[in-house]
């Protein structure tokens, strides 16, 4: 099994990698030392994540926490944008008075990972224009 680590995905000196993939192929199970959230921005795939078998669309936002084994298949059309960062970013030195709460709500992926959704959050209308606004001023600033 593949195993990917955070050197491949985040720029040396950064704390979060994010990238737009327009043509993603099937991924085989394989996990990593990061934390990966995707939102699908068209199409449709299926997504393994620890043997749970799942249909995701657009309007998607998929928490996979590290460690976690997952997979994908694409189907027509699928294009996502995904965000990587290592779990050591939530502590230390981004933890402050004022973000405490937000940052700590984080450590939510197993708790979402125990309902029928499996770390999967679905947005639609006005709330998923929103999303990919601020995805898409996320991305202009990489």
């Amino acid at each position: 099994m593949k195993v990917y680590t955070t050197e491949e995905y985040i720029k040396e000196g950064d704390s979060i990698g994010m990238f737009y993939d327009r043509m993603p192929r099937s991924e085989k199970e394989h996990r990593h030392d990061f934390i990966e959230i995707i939102y699908v921005l068209s199409g449709t795939a299926t997504e393994k994540v620890d043997d749970k078998v799942y249909e995701v669309k657009h309007g998607d936002m998929l928490f996979i926490n590290y460690g976690s084994i997952h997979a994908f298949v694409p189907h027509e059309n699928f294009r996502f944008i995904n965000i990587c960062f290592s779990p050591e970013l939530v502590g230390g030195s981004m933890l402050t008075l004022e973000n405490a709460i937000a940052l700590l709500s984080l450590t939510a992926f197993d708790e979402m990972r125990k309902d029928k959704n499996y770390g999967k959050i679905s947005f639609s209308g006005e709330e998923r224009r929103e999303v990919e606004f601020l995805l898409d001023l996320m991305l202009k600033e990489a």
